[in-house]
């Protein structure tokens, strides 16, 4: 009788110890983390073509003179002339004033050695649009012959570029989106939707240094190529783990 006691009481310390893992581990297991949903937030850069339908001409004079009632009479009628020139080639509302000054020339005199005042200066440019390309060089030697003695800046642009920027966000959001999915694929995850989109930026248009898509216009000898238009985007997307309910519709996108 006392052996059999003994092991009954052993049998029962052992149950009890057995009872005391197997919960704890069933408890760890339960607790194993599953995946959550995340937040992807990338760049997307892209650009349109298009092809240039106007240009833009900065030109104007500078006149000296003794006195600057001297030079404004000088500089207002070399602008009156010029004028003339413009409006034959531009709508007269869109030429518009960019650099206007009047200064005295500081000039370094020997003798003295020390600056001394000198003439009078007075600079006056215009931005001109030039609906017709092929008149660009015209405008330019028309003008220098009016008396313009200043030229820079020319500048081709479009005088709708909505519908190219449109397209350049449409390309940037495109390209936001294949990175988005590539680095949701690597986690195991797959996108579901996007939580927030922010427009970086859309840059006016540039020349196009690379071969571009095909011309919207016939081509003119006078036309720089292509011009381009850039956008980025900061895109965020939710991503769930591979397999979760709410990631089916996505993976048929």
């Amino acid at each position: 009788m006392m052996k059999t006691g003994i092991i009954s009481v052993v049998g029962l310390l052992l149950l009890g110890f057995t009872l005391l893992v197997d919960p704890g581990a069933g408890v760890m297991a339960a607790a194993a983390p599953a995946q959550a949903p995340l937040e992807i937030t990338v760049q997307g850069v892209g650009d349109s073509r298009v092809t240039p339908d106007i240009a833009y001409v900065w030109i104007g004079t500078e006149t000296r003179a003794a006195s600057a009632s001297a030079a404004q009479k000088e500089s207002a009628a070399v602008v009156e002339r010029l004028l003339g020139v413009l409006t034959r080639y531009a709508p007269g509302d869109r030429i518009k004033t960019v650099e206007f000054s009047l200064y005295r020339m500081e000039v370094w005199n020997e003798r003295e050695q020390r600056s001394v005042p000198g003439d009078f200066i007075i600079r006056h440019v215009f931005e001109v649009p030039v609906p017709d390309l092929s008149k660009v060089a015209v405008v330019i030697d028309e003008g220098i012959a009016a008396g313009a003695t200043v030229v820079h800046n020319v500048r081709y642009s479009v005088n709708d570029p909505r519908g190219a920027q449109d397209e350049a966000l449409q390309a940037a959001y495109e390209d936001a989106l294949r990175k988005a999915r590539l680095l949701a694929a690597r986690s195991g995850y797959v996108l579901t939707g996007v939580t927030r989109i922010q427009e970086s930026s859309v840059i006016e248009p540039v020349f196009a240094a690379e071969g571009g898509a095909a011309l919207r216009a016939a081509p003119d000898a006078f036309m720089p190529g292509q011009l381009k238009i850039s956008a980025m985007l900061s895109v965020t997307f939710r991503a769930v783990p591979v397999g979760a309910a709410e990631a089916e519709p996505s993976s048929r996108q």
